[in-house]
């Protein structure tokens, strides 16, 4: 690939840059160059226009209580469907190592407090609905059962845009938004997102950058 070049990398970007620049200088009417449809040019062009993408694997604390309301159950039992789609969701407990963002498949849960930052931050492709907490006999024998009321009040994080990547961790595609959703039901952010989750604790989470394609760098 050209990234392995720098000169020649270096030279064909300032060939799409004067390829875009003519296309605005001129703003030809009856002649349309459209790079979007170009390999190269949308190759050479990504640092312009895309932002750097993470991929994120959050703790999983727990499972799906039996209050969760599953509306594609039917498809899920016969194969038809892989992916849930939980309507409404109960999180169970069975531990948890302090993490601000969990996970249980194909469902993403925040504390409150880590919600109300990224409602104040102007973040794309967030919804927050309810979720229902409790917590297993395995979570009371391992903490106690007087812990579960010291465990903070969470909202489940419901992804509204879409990404999706290929198996060498390449972007295939990107909505645009902070917040999406993988083919697979993975939680996929932006680099503006990951900062302000980042500012409750990600410690168990992985983290893996999917803007240096094949290099799937784990950051932790």
């Amino acid at each position: 690939m050209f990234t392995n070049n720098g000169g020649i990398e270096n030279s064909l970007r300032r060939s799409v840059k004067q390829r875009l620049h003519f296309v605005s200088k001129h703003r030809l009417r009856h002649h349309k160059i459209c790079l979007r449809n170009d390999p190269l040019a949308t190759f050479l062009s990504s640092d312009f226009t895309m932002m750097n993408l993470f991929l994120l694997r959050p703790e999983v604390a727990g499972g799906w209580g039996s209050e969760t309301v599953v509306a594609n159950r039917a498809e899920i039992e016969s194969g038809a469907a892989t992916i849930a789609v939980v309507t409404k969701l109960e999180y169970v407990f069975d531990d948890w190592l302090g993490d601000d963002l969990l996970e249980s498949f194909p469902c993403f849960i925040v504390t409150e407090t880590l919600a109300e930052k990224l409602k104040n931050n102007s973040l794309s492709g967030l919804k927050f609905s309810d979720v229902l907490i409790s917590v297993s006999e395995l979570f009371e024998d391992i903490n106690g059962v007087e812990t579960f009321s010291g465990l903070p009040a969470f909202v489940r994080l419901e992804p509204q845009g879409k990404a999706s990547f290929d198996v060498e961790y390449k972007i295939l595609d990107w909505s645009g938004d902070d917040f999406c959703l993988g083919d697979k039901a993975d939680l996929i952010v932006t680099e503006k997102a990951l900062g302000i989750l980042k500012e409750g604790s990600l410690d168990q989470c992985d983290i893996i950058s999917l803007k240096d394609a094949g290099l799937c760098d784990i950051k932790k």
